[in-house]
């Protein structure tokens, strides 16, 4: 069983090199934690320094404690119902939580030492408790909210004469909470109509804004990845191409040498001809370079995450048009801010690297677009159209815009079922319009009960070519199509020094259909060209419960797929389906030298499957990108208990064998490990750490790649928004932080110079030598 052994301990070594640990939080990661639109606040019946939030989810609750002080987060709670209101008992001093549910029972609310606790509670049906919720303020007599003048007075109830009267700000929306004596205390807090709420407070009498959170990220819908180029580099590559335009070798020669002691003289003037300057700057070997309050450390520091593809922008926008950007390497802290002009509700935007341009649409058919001169600037608002023209009902609703031509500016559009007829979508453009001497697109669509395929023609139109049907007690539960990935290796070599070859077919698409007569499921991947059926996999035994989440993402020549079964025990499942052209090794039946066209002849594939369980309940799964896609793709994994973990793929292979079953061969491949259907959580996965997120239905799940072929940064947005870096394979191009880079380079130096006089004297020697001179 030595076997069985090594592979816990390779599970348990394999992340150590890459995972985020306690000293890099904040460092190699950023969150930001929210708490939503707030329904009602409780100030009055717990400590002084502490606010009790009552925000909405989607289906259930989330109570939030906030320092009343600075406004900090300290800690939340995801209630297993929807509360709908929270109450008073008479003497005002037992806070009760009403349940929407109807078989939940009331619950007792306590907060103590910054911490609050929920237990259940049978409320005396002769009490009349008193709600505590925004509802109550607008009850009040001691209270005059002018919303045309956007003021706020407060009256003495006894005499009705103004005791305060301070200025609101135009954006206000509603005032949340208030606490007054009607002399010299008073603090309130207020919302405004872009989700931020805003606390006052009286001190020393003057009205002091004592902080505000903006709220707004809550409601996230879709995000995109903006990079920021490294342009430290264009002067170099603009003086290589003007050398290639020499026709003469000797005028390139003098071009180059010329451009090179020019950018020596620049040099030696902008250190004041100082050898002490130039020397240190050319070493890099600043005393005081660790300090982060040091200019240049920080200018270096922001050289070196351009250099390295870490400085992007994250930008998100939320379900009232609202466009923020937050800069990925600065702890998520928002560069600018935009609200978007169309009418809600706003259903995605895209980015358009090539104009630089962000397209927003909402979910009508009317879009705007949006220039992005500089990244750390708002983008200029440009025009806005709508695509209603091209739908076939006026009462057609979008669900989801796909970009198709990156120069064309095209797009298709899918339409929500039963908005626009039997119509699944249409082409749109907004740019040229023309499609002479195209390559040929096919798109793939699918709704529950059916999957279709179709072929864009040459004006633009969705053209049907295929499709399948369900049984009507079937439906699709998860869908998935092959990313477009560079091919590394076509290969997996084997023990033996022999070669499986690797199905690289890039038009694949796999669906999960879930059959609730007879609870069976079964995962089938299909050619998108022709509607092909290429493998089946049939779960018969094992009780699906589709209340779980079921997920599937496909890669370079597998398809993983997540569920839930019931039995033999209640477990969350882990499969993969490897596709090779054979399974024989060796055997090649696909020719790279002589193409051949998909539609007239195509190879079905050989595959592997293999099983694995995993300790807790995957919500959703997404798949690592690096620049070259060399590195090994780790699976990303968000988990019902709030965490965010990842897998490299090799640690979920199709090929696995159990030990008794492995050859010497088996033994002598690279990263063989036998098959341990059980796959452990090591601490050092979970790339989120100590946090607890809050992750909704509608939460996404990406990754982009960096300039570093060995990281990636996986983001995770939704109602929380978290980003972080990953190493599946190890940060094999990257120097530890603790090389000493100064002090090898000060060695080369000092070889160097040792050559460059020890030189002459060993060459005078040798003639000496050799002529027999004696001195």
């Amino acid at each position: 069983m030595w076997w069985s052994n090594w592979f816990c301990t390779l599970l348990s070594i394999i992340p150590l090199t890459s995972a985020v640990f306690t000293d890099e939080i904040d460092v190699t990661d950023w969150a930001l934690q929210s708490i939503g639109e707030y329904t009602c606040i409780i100030g009055d019946s717990i400590d002084s320094n502490l606010f009790v939030v009552l925000s909405q989810l989607e289906d259930t609750s989330l109570l939030s404690l906030v320092n009343r002080t600075n406004g900090n987060l300290l800690t939340r709670r995801a209630t297993d119902s929807r509360i709908t209101d929270i109450k008073l008992d008479e003497s005002k001093q037992l806070i009760f939580l009403e349940y929407e549910d109807a078989s939940s029972t009331a619950s007792q609310l306590t907060v103590l030492s910054n911490e609050f606790y929920i237990a259940p509670i049978t409320v005396d049906s002769g009490s009349s408790p008193i709600s505590i919720c925004q509802k109550q303020l607008l009850n009040r007599d001691d209270i005059i909210i002018d919303n045309k003048k956007n003021s706020l007075k407060i009256v003495d109830p006894h005499s009705k004469l103004t005791v305060l009267s301070t200025e609101l700000p135009s954006n206000f929306d509603k005032l949340k909470y208030l606490k007054t004596d009607h002399a010299a205390e008073l603090e309130f807090l207020i919302s405004t109509t872009d989700l931020e709420y805003i606390y006052y407070q009286l001190v020393n009498d003057d009205l002091v804004n004592s902080w505000f959170r903006d709220e707004s990220l809550a409601n996230t819908i879709d995000y995109k990845f903006i990079d920021i180029d490294d342009h430290s580099m264009d002067s170099v590559i603009l003086e290589l191409q003007n050398e290639y335009q020499f026709d003469n070798i000797f005028q390139a020669y003098r071009f180059r040498v010329m451009t090179n002691i020019n950018r020596s003289i620049n040099f030696v003037k902008a250190h004041h001809y100082s050898p002490g300057r130039m020397i240190t700057d050319f070493l890099n070997l600043d005393l005081i370079q660790n300090d982060s309050s040091d200019v240049k450390s920080l200018k270096l520091q922001e050289m070196n995450d351009l250099k390295f593809g870490f400085k992007k922008l994250l930008v998100v926008i939320n379900k009232n048009g609202k466009i923020t950007a937050l800069d990925m390497n600065n702890q998520g802290n928002q560069t600018w801010s935009i609200q978007s002009k169309l009418s809600t509700p706003v259903l995605t935007f895209e980015w358009d690297k090539t104009s630089s341009q962000l397209i927003v649409f909402n979910l009508l058919g009317d879009y705007e677009t949006w220039e992005l001169l500089t990244p750390f600037a708002p983008p200029v608002f440009k025009i806005n159209g709508s695509f209603k023209e091209s739908f076939p009902q006026n009462r057609c609703e979008i669900s989801k815009v796909s970009k198709l031509n990156q120069a064309q500016k095209s797009y298709f559009i899918e339409f929500s079922e039963g908005t626009c007829s039997n119509e699944e979508g249409v082409i749109v453009s907004l740019g040229k319009a023309t499609r002479k001497n195209a390559i040929k697109q096919f798109i793939t669509t699918h709704d529950a009960t059916s999957i279709n395929g179709h072929v864009i023609s040459a004006d633009n139109k969705l053209v049907p070519t295929w499709q399948i049907n369900l049984k009507s007690d079937e439906k699709i539960v998860s869908f998935g199509t092959k990313p477009s990935l560079d091919v590394v290796n076509p290969g997996v070599v084997l023990g033996s020094r022999e070669v499986l070859y690797k199905y690289l077919y890039p038009h694949i698409a796999s669906y999960v259909v879930f059959n609730e007569a007879t609870k069976k499921m079964y995962v089938n991947i299909i050619d998108t060209l022709k509607g092909e059926i290429l493998v089946s996999q049939l779960h018969d035994k094992e009780h699906i419960d589709i209340d779980y989440p079921i997920n599937l993402i496909i890669g370079e020549n597998w398809i993983v797929y997540s569920y839930f079964s019931l039995e033999p025990i209640p477990e969350q499942k882990i499969n993969v389906i490897e596709l090779y052209e054979s399974l024989t090794p060796d055997e090649r039946k696909s020719n790279p030298t002589n193409y051949t066209s998909p539609l007239k002849q195509s190879i079905k594939p050989e595959f592997m499957a293999c099983s694995y369980y995993f300790p807790e309940v995957i919500t959703k799964m997404s798949l690592s990108e690096t620049k070259f896609d060399i590195t090994t793709k780790a699976l990303i994994l968000e988990l019902e208990n709030g965490q965010i973990s990842f897998l490299p793929k090799l640690v979920v292979s199709a090929r696995r064998k159990p030990e008794s079953e492995m050859t010497d061969d088996d033994k002598m491949e690279f990263m063989a490990a036998p098959y341990v259907p059980a796959i452990p959580i090591n601490d050092a996965y979970i790339i989120s750490h100590v946090r607890d997120f809050i992750f909704d239905k509608s939460s996404q799940l990406g990754s982009v790649a960096t300039n570093l072929e060995s990281t990636s940064i996986v983001c995770d947005v939704g109602h929380d928004i978290f980003c972080s870096r990953i190493t599946p394979s190890g940060p094999f191009d990257v120097l530890n932080p603790n090389f000493e880079t100064g002090k090898l380079i000060f060695s080369i130096v000092i070889c160097f110079v040792l050559c460059f006089v020890l030189r002459p004297y060993v060459t005078k020697s040798k003639i000496k030598s050799l002529w027999l001179v004696h001195e």
